[in-house]
């Protein structure tokens, strides 16, 4: 999600504690992950330059759409006009609702498992601002080749423009020097969407060049890639869900007609019916009405709700809210 989860995270195994860094004197210094402390601030606020909320502002060619509609990826250059700074931006369409693509990027608690290299998240803080931008502060464990990183991360969430930024906490001090990032997923139709994504990280001294590789273009693809298959996988799942729920129904609907059919036919044959008028015919109508349907299956059910992402634990409360204009 954020720009060391997309990055780093692509190193697989690795058993040693140990980040590299400069000192002042200019030696090599090792400092395990546990460097990162939560009551001392970072040792700067900000040398990147942070993402705007809102739409990238990117145009793509007809030769762009042709390879996203074939389900590839795309990386495309965004160059910042105010400070002339370029960075890379990856583009992909996901066949999948915006809400179920957003519900796997906010579900932060389950990163450890979605993500290969994050060894573990836990969220700190989370604030629901007057403006409606909600924020959410967490711990990121993870770990790239042979070593580990412990860093904070802010992630400011606006539901209306369905997009995220993410920037360090500048409060506590991470391993890595700066992280600032983006998310935005533009809905297609009912079943897809258009995911953006961009991140920039700079490391703390001397980093091994193989770490360095893991920050550039596979990093960029990895990201959206784990997006793709969490979303596609949990979507499959809910039409899953909802093609038993609709048989269930029908289940349902089919054994109330019999049921009414089979109580109209008593009735009908009943030789005092004649005799008792107005009185019966009630009582016949109370009889159908009880046997049908007590509860409504509706297709609201298989809405996906966002549930993960502003929750203060692991189980129940809603995490966060989506707008539909």
């Amino acid at each position: 999600m954020i720009a060391c989860v997309a990055s780093l995270a692509s190193g697989r195994g690795g058993v040693m504690a140990h980040a590299m860094r400069n000192s002042a004197s200019g030696g090599v210094v090792l400092c395990s992950s546990d460097f990162a402390q939560a009551n001392t601030p970072h040792f700067h606020k900000g040398v990147l330059v942070p993402y705007e909320m809102g739409p990238p502002s990117m145009l793509l060619s007809q030769s762009d759409e042709a390879e996203l509609s074939q389900g590839k990826p795309l990386m495309q250059v965004i160059v910042n006009p105010e400070t002339s700074t370029r960075r890379l931006m990856m583009v992909r369409n996901i066949p999948a609702p915006s809400s179920v693509v957003l519900d796997r990027i906010l579900d932060i608690d389950a990163y450890p498992r979605m993500v290969n290299g994050v060894d573990r998240t836990e969220r700190y803080l989370s604030v629901d601002h007057k403006d409606g931008i909600q924020e959410v502060r967490a711990i990121y464990d993870i770990h790239a080749l042979h070593m580990k990183f412990r860093y904070f991360m802010t992630h400011r969430y606006d539901s209306a423009q369905r997009c995220m930024t993410f920037r360090l906490d500048y409060d506590r001090r991470s391993d890595i020097d700066d992280s600032v990032g983006y998310w935005f997923v533009m809905p297609r139709d009912k079943a897809s969407c258009r995911v953006y994504y961009s991140c920039d990280t700079k490391m703390r001294g001397w980093v091994p060049g193989p770490v360095y590789t893991l920050l550039g273009k596979t990093a960029l693809r990895q990201a959206t890639t784990w997006v793709n298959t969490e979303a596609c996988a949990q979507w499959a799942a809910m039409q899953a869900e909802q093609g038993r729920m609709a048989r269930m129904r029908g289940a349902a609907d089919e054994l109330s007609a019999k049921m009414r059919s089979a109580v109209r036919g008593m009735l009908e044959n009943t030789p005092e019916e004649a005799h008792r008028g107005g009185w019966f015919q009630r009582r016949r109508a109370q009889a159908v009405r009880l046997v049908r349907p007590l509860w409504p299956l509706h297709g609201d059910a298989f809405h996906c709700k966002q549930t993960h992402f502003m929750s203060h634990g692991r189980a129940g409360g809603t995490l966060f809210r989506e707008s539909h204009h």
